[in-house]
């Protein structure tokens, strides 16, 4: 990635990500920020029904230093992709870092703890917090949000695309094989060709032409 000469742009795929750990989602933010807000904790009980205005509980900043100056970046999401994933496709989003790519993600962005029974014969888990983007925009989505209200990511303007049925059961199957982890022998060279769909990515596709200097946005 130091080599961004060679580079025309940078695609990180994140369909069918449910989450992960918060702590890598803010390391992948901090690469392409300079010390900029990545998200925020906001207490899911103050401010109004929509998330906005609410009190922040806990913010992560990003250290000085990033790396792909002027390089494009395309994030690829889908309804499946959800929690710290959303995470990283708004925040960079909001700092104009990234063109997302796909059709909205699921919106799922709470902070929920687990407290003992003090009988020990179970646990409730509450929901106590939410993950904010740093627009202040709200990224969850409750029971009576609408399609119209603030909450997950949408793609970028004129970057908006559903796969059909056929085309996403094509690619979730492609992910499974590629994803499977094969014995290699020693020095057994790497087949590029392996690690791209062997059927049409409309979505992939669609990201391609933002690397053309007169679809950048």
């Amino acid at each position: 990635l130091a080599s961004k000469n060679e580079l025309k742009g940078l695609i990180i795929d994140l369909r069918g990500n449910t989450g992960g750990i918060l702590e890598s989602g803010i390391s992948v933010c901090d690469l392409f920020l300079e010390d900029q807000v990545i998200v925020a904790i906001a207490n899911a009980r103050t401010g109004d029904r929509f998330g906005q205005k609410k009190q922040i509980q806990q913010e992560w900043k990003a250290s000085p230093g990033q790396i792909l100056q002027g390089v494009p970046i395309a994030v690829l999401i889908d309804e499946f992709t959800a929690n710290v994933s959303e995470i990283v496709a708004a925040c960079l989003q909001d700092y104009g870092r990234a063109t997302i790519v796909g059709s909205r993600s699921f919106g799922n962005a709470s902070v929920q703890a687990v407290t003992v029974l003090s009988s020990g014969s179970g646990a409730i888990r509450l929901t106590t917090n939410e993950y904010q983007r740093p627009s202040g925009a709200h990224l969850n989505r409750l029971s009576t949000s609408h399609d119209s209200d603030s909450w997950g990511v949408r793609p970028n303007s004129n970057f908006a695309f559903s796969p059909t049925r056929q085309q996403l059961e094509n690619w979730i199957s492609w992910r499974r094989q590629r994803d499977l982890v094969r014995v290699r022998q020693p020095n057994e060279p790497v087949d590029p060709g392996a690690l791209l769909p062997q059927y049409a990515d409309p979505v992939l596709g669609r990201a391609l032409t933002l690397f053309r200097s007169e679809e950048r946005l």
